[in-house]
């Protein structure tokens, strides 16, 4: 945001892709990219969802920002971020996707043995 002159050109190049490729859908990640891209995803007259990976608190500036596109899709990495989505975007349909991680399984004696 401190650098209002790369934000215009960044914004001119994603309008340029947008027209050339015309793509199914533009996912922005977090409420900085959303803030920054999400109107000019809306000129171009394409679906627009955003991905939650933190949960939103609706007082930052940047998320003040960014609620004032509601996307058509909130993609949340966890319930909990899901259950806070509608801070920001309280109409938007949510979605939970789980990171795709495998967890090791410790027995309990491990465990116990790690956090002491």
């Amino acid at each position: 945001m401190s650098r209002p002159d790369q934000i215009l050109r960044a914004r001119r190049r994603l309008a340029g892709v947008l027209r050339d490729s015309r793509p199914d859908v533009v996912l922005t990640y977090s409420s900085w990219s959303h803030a920054l891209f999400a109107a000019t995803v809306r000129s171009a007259a394409r679906p627009l969802a955003t991905w939650l990976h933190d949960v939103p608190g609706g007082r930052h500036w940047l998320e003040r920002l960014a609620a004032r596109h509601a996307p058509d899709l909130v993609v949340a990495n966890s319930r909990f971020t899901a259950e806070r989505a509608a801070l920001l975007y309280p109409d938007a349909p949510v979605v939970v996707v789980h990171p795709p991680v495998q967890l090791r399984c410790h027995d309990t004696a491990v465990r116990d043995e790690v956090r002491r």
